[in-house]
């Protein structure tokens, strides 16, 4: 989920591809745009930490991608991920 810039920005610069495509941090608050209808054509799965609208399925991706579905893991076509909140101690400073 995204706002209006970002999905723009989506359309403008990847407006289709082939195979499946994976949002990370799929969940709808309410006040967000869907990017589903931008890939109509295409197998498209939401990964969120919690369950909610716009989730298929609930992954926590610091744990691993075991979760993910198959067609989608280890690599799918295209992958989007601006909305997310990293707070579960997944990054190191060196």
């Amino acid at each position: 989920m995204g706002d209006v810039n970002q999905r723009l920005f989506l359309t403008r610069s990847l407006p289709g591809t082939e195979g499946p495509v994976l949002e990370v941090g799929s969940r709808d608050y309410g006040n967000t745009e869907s990017f589903r209808d931008v890939y109509a054509h295409n197998e498209y799965v939401g990964v969120d930490l919690s369950a909610g609208r716009n989730v298929d399925r609930v992954v926590d991706l610091a744990a691993g991608i075991a979760d993910l579905p198959e067609r989608t893991s280890p690599s799918p076509s295209a992958a989007r991920c601006s909305s997310t909140y990293a707070a579960r101690g997944i990054w190191r400073t060196t």
